[in-house]
């Protein structure tokens, strides 16, 4: 059989020249959220439109240090704040005056549990294990690594690791006249440091009487998009304040 020379017939041949003009409604795309962000904040292409403009005002502080050297990075650094601010917004603005109160001292006595308990499992000996066998619960993690319950000293110093984390989260949220604003710095104060390894503080000016620095303009810039309570009562010195305070903590 002689060599095939000759190409198949391609029934669908390249196209040539300028491809045809779709008459698509103007701003069909609009509003389509980007997979790779995960607040609701960036749903919609108008406010991440906003926030890259934000990203060009606060790039570099008054010295000319960049600290945010890519504005994906920045983007998507802002977005996970957002998006943790969220998470955490009603633990501030509760309408119960003791959740707070609550919420800190449930996870106290549960850190104490699983402490308690991962001590008393270390000290079960065969007999404990038997007899807790004999009563229908099998306790064989800490003597048989095969056993399909010897995840259980695991999954307990997960829970511990994760409500430790829960407290240390808890320690220093306020319930307070600007407890959102204060929560909302707590999240971005820490973006600097993120994207570039530098921290930014707040600087003020006699002669214009003003604030300034690109921590306090990117706090401004996102203030109007999250509806906070107290809203009308924060200015610039407002915000000055809440990031001298959440730098000292």
């Amino acid at each position: 059989m002689s060599a095939r020379t000759k190409l198949p017939y391609n029934p669908n041949p390249p196209i040539y020249g300028e491809p045809p003009q779709l008459d698509l409604p103007e701003g069909v795309f609009d509003g389509i959220k980007c997979d790779k962000y995960s607040s609701k904040y960036f749903d919609d292409r108008e406010t991440l439109d906003y926030f890259r403009g934000v990203y060009q005002e606060v790039r570099e502080d008054g010295k000319g240090r960049v600290l945010f050297p890519d504005e994906e990075q920045f983007l998507s650094a802002l977005d996970d704040a957002l998006l943790h601010f969220d998470m955490c917004r009603s633990i501030v603005t509760h309408e119960d005056p003791d959740y707070l109160k609550n919420q800190r001292s449930f996870f106290k006595r549960l850190s104490i549990a699983t402490n308690d308990l991962s001590d008393l499992l270390s000290e079960a000996g065969d007999d404990h294990v038997l007899r807790l066998a004999h009563a229908g619960y099998r306790l064989s993690a800490a003597h048989d690594p095969d056993s399909h319950e010897s995840a259980l000293p695991q999954l307990l110093e997960q829970l511990n690791q994760s409500t430790e984390a829960v407290r240390s989260e808890l320690k220093n949220k306020k319930v307070g006249r600007f407890a959102e604003l204060y929560l909302l710095i707590e999240q971005l104060v820490e973006l600097p440091e993120q994207c570039s390894g530098h921290q930014c503080s707040v600087s003020y000016s006699d002669l214009s009487e003003t604030y300034s620095g690109s921590l306090h303009r990117l706090v401004s810039a996102v203030i109007p998009l999250l509806n906070l309570e107290n809203t009308a009562e924060i200015n610039d010195s407002t915000i000055a304040s809440g990031i001298k305070l959440i730098k000292k903590q």
